[in-house]
């Protein structure tokens, strides 16, 4: 025969407030959850739900609930009851009842599991990367070959002292090794006035190509289960940076004397070299010079390139100055500014010296070099003041044989191999001229002047 009250348990559940796991953790408080159901032919009356631990470590705090009467078909949900697990309780699996009676029917029991956690309440906080000089560049970005730190944040959540606590950090990616590590904490107590921060030295590998690399936190103390977090360490190429490499004069054109100066009159290829340091090419770079002075006109002030590899240096050939005839020497200050797409501008100060010709006071022939010679021979001169100079040379016969037209020269020293007159060894016909002490004449405005030179075979 059935009984006339006859409950059942349709719920069963363990409520633990904001940690919401079910499981019971040390030092926790919490809420037994039963709901039945009167599947009976009467009305149930005086019913009692009690409470009982089956174990030390569990601790009954609000043992009873009572419902006066539970027609059949209505259910009773249970919610009041309470436990605290003792703060220094050790994983294993406790267990509960509620006894259930009423006057005219009953009692039942039901079973609460209560797996205790052996959850330790160690937390990571907070958790950040820097890359600091030397090893790195201190931009927070984490780029290749940098040597980085990981600092993490650690507290103890929990209700109860930990005893060796360790902190590890854990990388399953070749591309970051973990270079030192953190001793163990003997005892940790809890509340935050005991968080500590760890920090771990890590280096990234010089070949690592963007990615994310994900990195376990695992702190473990006796007794509990690990604890572990997961931090993303995003690995990112340094973006396109530019650094002058070096500066100088291109001046072999054809109002140029090829010796590497900006000199009065002449037009003048500056070269200036930078070098992508950074690990990503840049797009659509323009160099820009800019000058301010008198003595300079700019001709051709941009150099454009659509890719710059990351690495590579270039000497950004394009630019063209105009020295005036009369200018003095000193030094012409220009800026390079750069720009590319997404980075920059980077702004770089140049010096490109103007070396005008020294003053001469006195007009004079110098020994020509090599002497004696064959086949060729130099011939040095100073000129005090502008002139038309012609170089003449004679044979020992004294009849001219070549005669050099050196047209309107200005005041300076025409001496090195640039500058000075040239004699292959020819005579006007083209032909060889033989071995024997020759004369060679300046004529430079009003000045003549003459010397001895010798030409051996």
């Amino acid at each position: 025969m059935t009984p006339a009250v006859r409950l059942v348990d349709i719920d069963l559940r363990l409520y633990d407030g904001a940690a919401g796991d079910g499981i019971a953790d040390p030092g926790e408080t919490l809420w037994p959850r039963l709901t039945l159901a009167h599947i009976g032919t009467e009305v149930a009356t005086n019913l009692r739900a009690t409470l009982l631990s089956l174990d030390d470590e569990i601790i009954v705090v609000r043992p009873d609930a009572r419902l006066a009467t539970l027609a059949p078909g209505a259910t009773w949900e249970i919610v009041n009851l309470r436990l605290q697990v003792t703060s220094d309780a050790v994983p294993f699996q406790a267990s509960a009842v509620i006894d259930i009676t009423a006057d005219n029917g009953g009692p039942w029991r039901f079973t609460i599991p209560l797996p205790i956690s052996n959850v330790s309440g160690m937390q990571v906080r907070t958790a950040w990367v820097l890359d600091p000089e030397p090893g790195g560049d201190g931009d927070r970005g984490i780029n290749p070959g940098e040597s980085i730190t990981v600092n993490v944040r650690v507290a103890n959540d929990g209700l109860g002292v930990h005893t060796n606590v360790q902190t590890t950090l854990v990388v399953d990616d070749s591309d970051i090794v973990v270079t030192s590590a953190v001793d163990p904490v003997e005892s940790w107590s809890p509340q935050s006035s005991h968080n500590r921060t760890v920090s771990f030295t890590a280096d990234v590998a010089s070949d690592a190509q963007p990615h994310d690399v994900d990195v376990v936190v695992e702190i473990t103390a006796d007794d509990s289960d690990p604890h572990l977090y997961t931090l993303v360490i995003p690995i990112i190429n340094r973006p396109p940076d530019f650094e002058r490499r070096s500066v100088w004069v291109w001046d072999r054109s054809t109002s140029g004397n090829g010796d590497g100066a900006a000199n009065p009159g002449e037009r003048v290829y500056p070269r200036i070299r930078l070098r992508n340091i950074g690990q990503s090419p840049a797009t659509n770079v323009r160099a820009s010079l800019v000058i301010l002075d008198p003595d300079v006109e700019v001709v051709s002030g941009l150099v454009t390139h659509d890719t710059w590899p990351a690495g590579e240096g270039r000497s950004n050939n394009g630019f063209v100055l105009d020295i005036a005839t009369d200018a003095t020497s000193h030094a012409v200050e220009a800026v390079l500014s750069v720009t590319a797409d997404d980075v920059g501008p980077w702004r770089f100060a140049v010096t490109i010296p103007v070396v005008a010709p020294e003053a001469v006071a006195t007009t004079a022939l110098l020994a020509n070099y090599p002497n004696p010679f064959n086949p060729e021979t130099w011939i040095p001169f100073d000129l005090s003041e502008a002139a038309e100079v012609t170089v003449s040379v004679y044979d020992p016969r004294g009849v001219v044989v070549r005669r050099l037209d050196l047209g309107s020269l200005g005041p300076g020293r025409y001496r090195g191999r640039s500058t000075a007159a040239y004699w292959d060894g020819r005579n006007d016909f083209g032909e060889q001229v033989s071995s024997g002490v020759y004369m060679y004449e300046l004529r430079a405005g009003p000045s003549r002047q003459m010397r001895r030179m010798i030409v051996r075979k």
